[in-house]
């Protein structure tokens, strides 16, 4: 356990260090060494748990963290307790260990088939395995999957779910952004650009009765196509923040139509996108996550009509339906669109045996 406390100079611009700082963090929590991360109230401090083999690794992460220097840390060797309830038993082990067997064997010979097929040189197999290195070392994993992969776990495990249709979650949500105070605007810059819209829609369930106090946690990229707590630019919290329905199930909410963008295209993602001669880039979209109490939380983007790369988005996410098509509202140069979200009841799993 790793107590910190960063202790910035008052007169310090610190914005993009703390976007690189929050890039950096998430990267760490999605390759498994960042296990917990808790806010201390009131602080600008946070109590933490890593999953490190020795003191120096530890060392070694901790260094990695760009607001390292103006961090007072400190550490707590933590052990697990045998007593612990939520061992997995034998036999939750052993099925653990056929399904890793069942996919990890099936995704290697569908590997060796290809190599075959394609008759793989040994000088292509040695630039594959540089490959794997740059992506490790540029902490890309995450990135390579959210473009190239997750659509196809989406569409796998929620194809047939009731309700409306989500997509990919992608790499830039950020949790606990700031419930919102009606009437609802995402939090911008006063010079902000970018056409403003405004977005409305309900949430029912699936026999169209409304869903009073769902939450819609909306994040996006600016005009320019940059996610505020990831790249320079956007302020902390810039065009992110939750809207709640009212009694009627109905919401409203404030923005700026954002602009596309591509993927980065210095790194190992990006250079292997450029070699296969494939479009980088994302199309305009709205994030949301829209969740109420006993309903399936949906993930799910909402594509801008007039959009250039709707058909070849490097992340395959766009569907028919979530294309959407912003109009004038008649109040000035406002636009506005509406769409209506369904969510699927949660179902109790079927117990087995």
């Amino acid at each position: 356990m790793v107590q910190m406390e960063v202790r910035l100079p008052p007169e310090m611009e610190a914005d993009d260090l703390k976007a690189r700082e929050r890039a950096r963090s998430q990267e760490l929590q999605r390759d498994g060494s960042w296990v917990h991360l808790w806010r201390v109230a009131g602080r600008y401090a946070n109590v933490s748990v890593f999953d490190v083999g020795s003191p120096d690794e530890l060392h070694e992460l901790l260094s990695s963290l760009p607001l390292f220097p103006y961090i007072d840390a400190h550490v707590t060797a933590l052990a697990r307790h045998p007593s612990k309830l939520d061992q997995p038993t034998e036999e939750e082990r052993r099925l653990m260990s056929e399904r890793a067997n069942q996919l990890i064997s099936d995704i290697l010979r569908r590997v060796h088939e290809a190599i075959v097929e394609n008759e793989v040189t040994y000088e292509e197999y040695q630039a594959v395995k540089q490959w794997f290195i740059d992506v490790g070392e540029a902490g890309e994993w995450p990135l390579f999957g959210d473009v190239y992969i997750e659509h196809v776990v989406e569409k796998n495990a929620f194809g047939d779910r009731a309700g409306s249709q989500g997509t990919i979650l992608g790499p830039f949500h950020l949790p606990d952004a700031p419930v919102l105070e009606a009437p609802y605007e995402l939090p911008r810059r006063p010079d902000e650009q970018g056409d403003r819209t405004v977005v409305t829609g309900r949430v029912t369930d699936t026999d169209g009765n409304p869903l009073a106090g769902a939450n819609l946690d909306v994040w996006q990229a600016d005009a320019s196509g940059a996610y505020s707590g990831f790249m320079p630019g956007p302020p902390e919290g810039n065009l992110r923040g939750q809207v709640r329905t009212r009694d009627d199930g109905r919401y409203e909410f404030r923005t700026v139509i954002p602009g596309p963008y591509t993927i980065p295209l210095d790194g190992p993602t990006g250079r292997l996108t450029a070699a296969a001669g494939w479009s980088p880039w994302r199309p305009s979209h709205i994030h949301l996550i829209v969740s109420a109490e006993g309903h399936e939380p949906l993930v799910t983007q909402l594509f801008i009509d007039t959009s250039d790369y709707l058909h070849d988005d490097v992340a395959s996410a766009v569907k028919d339906e979530l294309i959407v098509h912003p109009e004038p509202t008649g109040k000035g140069d406002e636009l506005g669109f509406s769409y209506d979200f369904v969510l699927a009841p949660i179902h109790a799993p079927v117990p087995v045996g």
